[in-house]
Protein backbone atom coordinates (compact mmCIF):
# COMPACT_ATOMS: atom_id res chain seq x y z
CA UNK A 1 0.00 0.00 0.00
CA UNK A 2 1.78 3.78 -1.03
CA UNK A 3 3.22 5.00 2.14
CA UNK A 4 1.73 8.50 1.45
CA UNK A 5 -2.09 7.59 1.64
CA UNK A 6 -1.07 5.40 4.61
CA UNK A 7 0.20 8.64 6.45
CA UNK A 8 -2.92 10.73 5.51
CA UNK A 9 -4.54 7.66 6.99
CA UNK A 10 -2.49 7.88 10.52
CA UNK A 11 -2.90 11.64 10.61
CA UNK A 12 -7.12 11.24 10.73
CA UNK A 13 -6.78 8.61 13.34
CA UNK A 14 -4.48 11.42 15.38
CA UNK A 15 -7.27 13.50 14.94
CA UNK A 16 -9.93 11.45 15.86
CA UNK A 17 -8.25 11.19 19.27
CA UNK A 18 -8.41 15.06 19.58
CA UNK A 19 -4.47 15.76 19.22
CA UNK A 20 -4.04 19.61 19.09
CA UNK A 21 -3.18 20.62 15.51
CA UNK A 22 0.55 21.44 16.99
CA UNK A 23 1.29 17.52 17.98
CA UNK A 24 -0.44 16.61 14.36
CA UNK A 25 1.70 18.92 12.24
CA UNK A 26 4.70 17.67 14.61
CA UNK A 27 4.08 13.86 14.01
CA UNK A 28 3.40 14.50 9.95
CA UNK A 29 6.83 16.12 9.65
CA UNK A 30 8.80 13.71 11.62
CA UNK A 31 7.56 10.91 9.74
CA UNK A 32 7.89 12.44 6.62
CA UNK A 33 11.54 13.57 6.73
CA UNK A 34 11.91 10.07 7.74
CA UNK A 35 10.35 8.22 4.46
CA UNK A 36 11.70 11.01 2.29
CA UNK A 37 15.48 10.51 3.55
CA UNK A 38 14.80 6.65 3.21
CA UNK A 39 12.87 6.71 0.07
CA UNK A 40 10.13 4.74 1.14
CA UNK A 41 6.83 4.26 -0.82
CA UNK A 42 5.03 0.98 0.46
CA UNK A 43 4.77 0.33 3.92
CA UNK A 44 6.62 -3.33 2.91
CA UNK A 45 9.49 -0.90 2.05
CA UNK A 46 10.51 -0.38 5.79
CA UNK A 47 13.59 -2.03 6.64
CA UNK A 48 16.12 -1.87 9.91
CA UNK A 49 18.35 -0.52 8.18
CA UNK A 50 15.66 2.65 7.67
CA UNK A 51 16.02 3.57 11.52
CA UNK A 52 19.27 3.29 12.23
CA UNK A 53 19.96 5.52 9.11
CA UNK A 54 17.73 7.25 10.64
CA UNK A 55 18.61 8.04 14.05
CA UNK A 56 22.48 8.45 12.73
CA UNK A 57 21.00 11.76 10.89
CA UNK A 58 19.55 13.25 14.15
CA UNK A 59 22.62 12.38 15.71
CA UNK A 60 24.53 14.11 13.15
CA UNK A 61 22.18 17.33 13.22
CA UNK A 62 23.17 18.13 17.01
CA UNK A 63 19.76 18.39 17.89
CA UNK A 64 18.41 18.51 21.78
CA UNK A 65 17.55 15.57 23.02
CA UNK A 66 14.07 16.38 23.42
CA UNK A 67 13.78 17.20 19.72
CA UNK A 68 15.42 13.92 18.64
CA UNK A 69 13.13 11.93 21.27
CA UNK A 70 10.41 13.68 20.06
CA UNK A 71 11.19 12.55 16.46
CA UNK A 72 12.29 9.70 17.04
CA UNK A 73 8.78 8.84 19.17
CA UNK A 74 6.58 10.22 16.08
CA UNK A 75 8.61 7.68 13.62
CA UNK A 76 7.97 4.77 16.23
CA UNK A 77 4.15 5.13 16.70
CA UNK A 78 3.84 5.49 12.80
CA UNK A 79 5.33 2.06 12.91
CA UNK A 80 3.06 0.76 15.25
CA UNK A 81 0.10 2.32 12.95
CA UNK A 82 1.25 0.02 10.24
CA UNK A 83 2.30 -3.12 12.46
CA UNK A 84 -0.92 -2.58 14.15
CA UNK A 85 -2.62 -2.73 10.74
CA UNK A 86 -0.30 -6.13 9.67
CA UNK A 87 0.97 -4.05 6.99
CA UNK A 88 4.51 -4.48 7.47
CA UNK A 89 6.98 -8.00 7.63
CA UNK A 90 8.62 -6.72 11.44
CA UNK A 91 8.20 -5.06 14.41
CA UNK A 92 10.06 -2.28 13.30
CA UNK A 93 9.07 0.25 16.01
CA UNK A 94 10.71 -2.01 18.34
CA UNK A 95 13.97 -1.08 17.02
CA UNK A 96 12.94 2.80 17.45
CA UNK A 97 15.17 3.88 20.93
CA UNK A 98 14.17 6.70 22.41
CA UNK A 99 17.18 9.03 24.10
CA UNK A 100 16.77 8.88 27.87
CA UNK A 101 15.71 12.59 28.68
CA UNK A 102 16.04 14.38 31.93
CA UNK A 103 13.45 17.24 32.88
CA UNK A 104 15.60 20.23 33.26
CA UNK A 105 14.77 22.16 36.35
CA UNK A 106 12.89 26.00 35.00
CA UNK A 107 15.66 28.37 34.82
CA UNK A 108 13.93 31.17 35.99
CA UNK A 109 11.37 31.33 39.30
CA UNK A 110 9.95 34.48 41.08
CA UNK A 111 9.99 34.26 44.91
CA UNK A 112 6.72 35.27 46.23
CA UNK A 113 8.27 38.59 47.55
CA UNK A 114 9.33 38.95 43.74
CA UNK A 115 5.62 38.58 42.81
CA UNK A 116 4.68 40.72 45.14
CA UNK A 117 6.88 43.71 44.48
CA UNK A 118 5.80 43.36 40.47
CA UNK A 119 1.84 43.40 41.49
CA UNK A 120 2.43 46.29 43.33
CA UNK A 121 3.92 48.13 40.30
CA UNK A 122 1.95 51.58 39.56
CA UNK A 123 -0.23 51.64 36.25
CA UNK A 124 0.89 54.51 34.33
CA UNK A 125 -1.79 53.87 31.34
CA UNK A 126 -4.95 53.49 32.94
CA UNK A 127 -6.19 51.34 29.75
CA UNK A 128 -3.05 49.00 28.87
CA UNK A 129 -2.62 49.02 32.49
CA UNK A 130 -5.33 47.14 33.77
CA UNK A 131 -5.07 45.07 30.86
CA UNK A 132 -1.56 44.61 31.94
CA UNK A 133 -2.49 43.60 35.91
CA UNK A 134 -5.35 41.37 35.06
CA UNK A 135 -2.73 39.32 32.31
CA UNK A 136 -0.25 39.13 35.48
CA UNK A 137 -3.09 38.19 37.89
CA UNK A 138 -4.33 35.66 35.45
CA UNK A 139 -1.32 33.80 34.68
CA UNK A 140 -0.21 33.79 38.27
CA UNK A 141 -3.83 33.24 39.83
CA UNK A 142 -3.99 29.89 37.58
CA UNK A 143 -0.76 28.86 36.15
CA UNK A 144 -2.00 28.73 33.33
CA UNK A 145 -0.39 28.54 29.83
CA UNK A 146 0.78 31.51 27.26
CA UNK A 147 -1.93 29.84 24.12
CA UNK A 148 -4.27 29.03 26.79
CA UNK A 149 -4.69 32.74 27.61
CA UNK A 150 -4.75 33.90 24.40
CA UNK A 151 -7.56 31.14 23.82
CA UNK A 152 -9.78 32.37 27.00
CA UNK A 153 -13.23 33.61 25.78
CA UNK A 154 -15.14 36.30 27.98
CA UNK A 155 -17.26 33.73 29.44
CA UNK A 156 -14.98 31.26 30.50
CA UNK A 157 -15.05 32.58 33.54
CA UNK A 158 -17.20 32.66 36.22
CA UNK A 159 -16.92 35.06 38.49
CA UNK A 160 -19.87 33.59 40.94
CA UNK A 161 -18.26 30.53 41.35
CA UNK A 162 -14.66 31.27 41.11
CA UNK A 163 -13.28 29.48 38.32
CA UNK A 164 -11.91 29.53 34.89
CA UNK A 165 -12.60 27.26 32.43
CA UNK A 166 -9.48 26.24 30.12
CA UNK A 167 -10.36 24.77 26.46
CA UNK A 168 -8.54 23.06 25.00
CA UNK A 169 -5.48 23.23 26.67
CA UNK A 170 -2.30 20.72 25.91
CA UNK A 171 -3.48 17.75 24.65
CA UNK A 172 -6.70 19.38 23.89
CA UNK A 173 -7.72 18.84 26.87
CA UNK A 174 -10.47 20.96 29.13
CA UNK A 175 -9.50 21.69 32.86
CA UNK A 176 -11.93 23.25 35.65
CA UNK A 177 -9.36 25.79 37.46
CA UNK A 178 -9.84 27.88 40.58
CA UNK A 179 -9.33 31.35 40.66
CA UNK A 180 -8.01 33.44 44.14
CA UNK A 181 -10.94 36.19 44.53
CA UNK A 182 -8.13 39.06 44.07
CA UNK A 183 -7.25 37.91 40.71
CA UNK A 184 -10.95 37.72 39.62
CA UNK A 185 -11.23 41.51 41.44
CA UNK A 186 -8.54 42.99 39.11
CA UNK A 187 -10.18 41.12 36.34
CA UNK A 188 -13.37 41.97 36.91
CA UNK A 189 -11.72 45.89 37.00
CA UNK A 190 -10.76 45.08 33.47
CA UNK A 191 -13.66 43.96 31.99
CA UNK A 192 -15.97 46.55 33.38
CA UNK A 193 -13.64 49.38 32.27
CA UNK A 194 -11.53 48.14 29.30
CA UNK A 195 -13.83 44.68 27.87
CA UNK A 196 -16.85 46.46 28.24
CA UNK A 197 -15.70 48.97 25.42
CA UNK A 198 -16.33 46.31 23.08
CA UNK A 199 -19.28 44.55 23.78
CA UNK A 200 -20.53 41.78 21.94
CA UNK A 201 -18.04 42.11 18.99
CA UNK A 202 -15.80 39.21 19.94
CA UNK A 203 -15.81 36.85 22.98
CA UNK A 204 -11.87 37.42 23.64
CA UNK A 205 -11.44 38.12 27.20
CA UNK A 206 -8.37 40.07 26.42
CA UNK A 207 -8.56 42.06 23.58
CA UNK A 208 -6.25 44.52 21.85
CA UNK A 209 -6.98 48.53 20.95
CA UNK A 210 -9.01 47.55 17.55
CA UNK A 211 -11.25 45.60 20.21
CA UNK A 212 -9.68 42.11 18.16
CA UNK A 213 -8.20 38.84 20.52
CA UNK A 214 -5.25 39.84 21.76
CA UNK A 215 -2.37 37.81 19.66
CA UNK A 216 0.91 36.70 20.76
CA UNK A 217 2.82 39.11 19.31
CA UNK A 218 1.05 41.90 21.07
CA UNK A 219 1.36 39.29 24.35
CA UNK A 220 5.21 39.43 23.97
CA UNK A 221 4.97 43.12 24.08
CA UNK A 222 3.07 43.36 26.96
CA UNK A 223 5.84 40.94 28.70
CA UNK A 224 8.45 43.14 26.99
CA UNK A 225 7.24 46.35 28.66
CA UNK A 226 6.89 44.44 32.13
CA UNK A 227 10.07 43.47 31.92
CA UNK A 228 11.47 47.14 32.05
CA UNK A 229 9.33 48.44 34.13
CA UNK A 230 10.26 45.47 36.64
CA UNK A 231 13.44 46.17 36.42
CA UNK A 232 13.61 50.17 37.02
CA UNK A 233 11.13 50.07 39.59
CA UNK A 234 10.81 46.95 41.18
CA UNK A 235 14.70 46.02 41.16
CA UNK A 236 13.96 42.36 39.47
CA UNK A 237 16.60 41.36 36.98
CA UNK A 238 15.22 38.18 36.16
CA UNK A 239 13.75 37.99 32.63
CA UNK A 240 10.01 37.47 32.94
CA UNK A 241 8.12 36.02 30.58
CA UNK A 242 4.71 34.12 30.16
CA UNK A 243 5.96 30.78 31.69
CA UNK A 244 7.42 32.31 34.53
CA UNK A 245 4.43 33.00 35.80
CA UNK A 246 3.71 29.27 35.66
CA UNK A 247 7.01 27.69 36.94
CA UNK A 248 6.16 30.47 40.28
CA UNK A 249 2.95 29.53 41.13
CA UNK A 250 3.91 25.37 41.12
CA UNK A 251 7.20 26.00 42.83
CA UNK A 252 4.95 28.18 45.65
CA UNK A 253 2.06 25.96 45.87
CA UNK A 254 4.50 23.16 46.32
CA UNK A 255 6.78 24.66 48.99
CA UNK A 256 3.50 25.49 50.96
CA UNK A 257 2.43 22.07 51.10
CA UNK A 258 0.62 21.47 48.45
CA UNK A 259 -0.31 17.77 47.27
CA UNK A 260 1.49 17.37 44.17
CA UNK A 261 -1.58 15.76 42.28
CA UNK A 262 -3.76 18.79 42.89
CA UNK A 263 -0.99 20.73 41.49
CA UNK A 264 -0.72 18.15 38.26
CA UNK A 265 -4.32 18.62 37.61
CA UNK A 266 -3.66 22.59 38.04
CA UNK A 267 -1.58 22.72 35.43
CA UNK A 268 -2.57 19.91 33.27
CA UNK A 269 0.29 17.63 33.37
CA UNK A 270 -0.45 14.45 31.45
CA UNK A 271 2.49 12.67 33.78
CA UNK A 272 3.15 13.23 37.20
CA UNK A 273 6.94 13.38 36.16
CA UNK A 274 6.58 16.19 34.82
CA UNK A 275 5.14 18.13 37.99
CA UNK A 276 7.81 16.54 40.02
CA UNK A 277 10.38 18.97 38.82
CA UNK A 278 8.87 21.76 40.88
CA UNK A 279 9.55 19.58 43.84
CA UNK A 280 12.96 19.61 43.05
CA UNK A 281 13.09 23.62 42.50
CA UNK A 282 11.33 23.70 46.21
CA UNK A 283 14.09 21.84 47.79
CA UNK A 284 16.86 23.84 46.17
CA UNK A 285 15.52 26.77 46.91
CA UNK A 286 14.97 25.69 50.48
CA UNK A 287 18.53 24.84 50.21
CA UNK A 288 19.66 27.96 49.31
CA UNK A 289 17.44 30.05 52.08
CA UNK A 290 18.64 28.05 54.66
CA UNK A 291 21.93 28.31 53.89
CA UNK A 292 21.97 31.93 53.60
CA UNK A 293 19.24 32.53 56.74
CA UNK A 294 20.47 30.18 59.14
CA UNK A 295 21.37 31.91 62.83
CA UNK A 296 24.68 29.38 62.85
CA UNK A 297 25.88 31.17 59.65
CA UNK A 298 25.89 34.01 61.25
CA UNK A 299 27.55 33.26 64.79
CA UNK A 300 30.87 34.46 65.12
CA UNK A 301 32.57 32.15 67.46
CA UNK A 302 35.94 30.89 68.53
CA UNK A 303 36.62 27.19 67.23
CA UNK A 304 37.45 25.07 70.29
CA UNK A 305 41.14 23.99 71.88
CA UNK A 306 40.33 20.57 69.84
CA UNK A 307 39.01 21.35 66.81
CA UNK A 308 42.14 24.08 65.86
CA UNK A 309 44.09 20.62 66.37
CA UNK A 310 42.44 18.67 63.96
CA UNK A 311 40.80 16.12 66.68
CA UNK A 312 37.60 16.02 65.65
Amino acid sequence: MIIADLLDEYLEHLQSRNLGRKTISHQRSAVSAFLQMNRIGEAADVVPADIKRFEEKLLKDRLASGTKRSKLGAVRDFLLFLRARGLVLFDASALVVLPKMEKPLPRVILTEEEIKRLLALPMLNRVKGLRMRAIVEVFYGTGIRRSELLNLDLYDLDMRERTLLVRQGKGSKDRLLPVPRTTLRYVREYIETVRVRRPGRIRALFIDRAGDRLDDNELQGTMRYLRKKARLSAQIRKPITCHVFRHSIATHLVRRGVDIRYVQAFLGHADLATTQIYTRVAAAQMAREVARSHPREKMRIPLARNVLKGKI
